[in-house]
């Protein structure tokens, strides 16, 4: 990450980077976005109401977010991120969450991670070698991953000490922060045959099951943490 801010890591070290900011945020906000409506408005509907939310916008987009990223490339799909996650930050931030600001919030950050997510799986099939995969997978998952475990405890730490309000300034400094790497990246664009009905072939059904059982266990977590 050194190299990156230097302007002469490579590719793959940018997107280490990159994911490290941007999971240290997403990972804090996942945990205590619902905490904060709780705090704020006393009932466990809404907190419910946008974890529902949250999860339905996500499931509605996934496969038209697909189609843009395959389209225009990953690197809109990364720029596109920020044009929801920041606002999802300041409405949080600055209005009181109603139900409109719960939902709209919802709204936003889902779109804003599922761009991220999607568009980061694409660089880094683009960006790895075959013969190098299995060693850059294990080096993409193991650094930002610490990003995603010291988040919650930064956030915790921040909103213990500061407020909720000081927890979303990191947040929004984290993902600003994350923008440099991201635009060091070379932009490279592979389309393909995206089609509706390609979700359905047996080689992806397969795995439709690791998939499903990781939901429930991020949507779990979030609940028994909240």
């Amino acid at each position: 990450m050194i190299n990156t801010f230097a302007n002469t890591g490579t590719d793959f070290e940018d997107l280490i980077a990159y994911e490290f900011f941007k999971n240290f945020a997403l990972s804090m906000l996942g945990i205590f976005i619902p905490i904060l409506i709780y705090s704020e408005t006393g009932n466990l509907t809404m907190p419910a109401l946008y974890l529902i939310g949250k999860g339905l916008t996500g499931f509605i987009a996934a496969f038209p977010i697909m189609k843009m990223i395959n389209k225009y490339g990953f690197r809109s799909g990364l720029y596109t991120s920020y044009l929801f996650l920041l606002p999802a930050i300041l409405l949080i931030y600055f209005l009181n969450p109603g139900i409109y600001v719960t939902l709209t919030v919802a709204f936003l950050y889902s779109i804003g991670a599922a761009l991220h997510v999607e568009s980061m799986n694409l660089e880094f099939v683009e960006d790895s070698s075959r013969e190098e995969r299995e060693v850059e997978a294990a080096h993409l998952m193991s650094i930002p991953n610490i990003g995603r475990l010291l988040g919650p405890v930064v956030g915790g730490m921040a909103s213990a000490f500061g407020g909720f309000q000081t927890m979303l300034a990191v947040a929004f400094v984290s993902i600003a922060i994350s923008v440099i790497p991201a635009g060091s990246i070379t932009v490279k664009k592979e389309t393909a045959d995206l089609r509706w009905r390609s979700l359905l072939n047996r080689e992806y059904l397969k795995f439709s099951p690791i998939f499903v059982s990781r939901g429930v266990q991020a949507y779990a977590s979030v609940a028994i943490f909240s």
